[in-house]
């Protein structure tokens, strides 16, 4: 809680393997080279009222986690905003069975940057995973929630959001999948 984490050559805050209930709130994470915010292969985790800005990827990445919720965060400026990202290789290992499955974000300030490519909020996956793999998380059956998010971008007409490898859509698609349907863009 409360920390000040800047300018580290990769990731700012990273919990990984086997996390069970932690708490990522109030920091103002800044300048990393990679995530800013990094929740990888654990569970029961809450990311919350942290300030995430001008990180080299993310400024939140959640990582083939089970049962995360990431509310009330200013994400400002960095190359992808939050990203839910499957690792098929890594599904059911662990003490966990790890997953990327039952994870909330919602009320969170999302501002995409300038910088070409940039990107507001998604799901992602290694290239490595099957259409079969990939079809349960697209299709909503994994519970994968954007909700009452808010957008500020560049060009409103423009694709900020991914769902799936290198399908990026623009806001009326983005809802249309039915996230952020009370979400607002700016």
């Amino acid at each position: 809680r409360n920390n000040f984490v800047h300018h580290n050559t990769a990731d700012g805050i990273w919990y990984d393997a086997e996390n069970i209930g932690s708490l990522i709130e109030g920091n103002t994470v800044e300048d990393n080279a990679r995530e800013g915010i990094f929740v990888e292969i654990s569970g029961q985790g809450i990311v919350r009222n942290n300030a995430s800005r001008r990180n080299g990827i993310s400024g939140i990445f959640i990582s083939t986690s089970r049962d995360v919720e990431a509310y009330n965060n200013t994400i400002e400026d960095n190359f992808r905003g939050i990203i839910y990202f499957l690792n098929c290789g890594a599904v059911g290992g662990g003490g966990l069975g790890w997953d990327l499955v039952n994870d909330t974000v919602r009320d969170n300030i999302v501002k995409v940057g300038t910088r070409s490519g940039a990107l507001a909020n998604g799901l992602s996956h290694v290239s490595s995973c099957s259409p079969e793999q990939v079809a349960p998380y697209l299709n909503g059956s994994k519970d994968l929630v954007f909700e009452s998010n808010t957008y500020y971008v560049p060009i409103i007409t423009e694709r900020y959001w991914l769902w799936g490898l290198g399908s990026l859509k623009p806001w009326s698609q983005w809802q249309a999948l039915g996230h952020d349907i009370t979400g607002s863009i700016q």
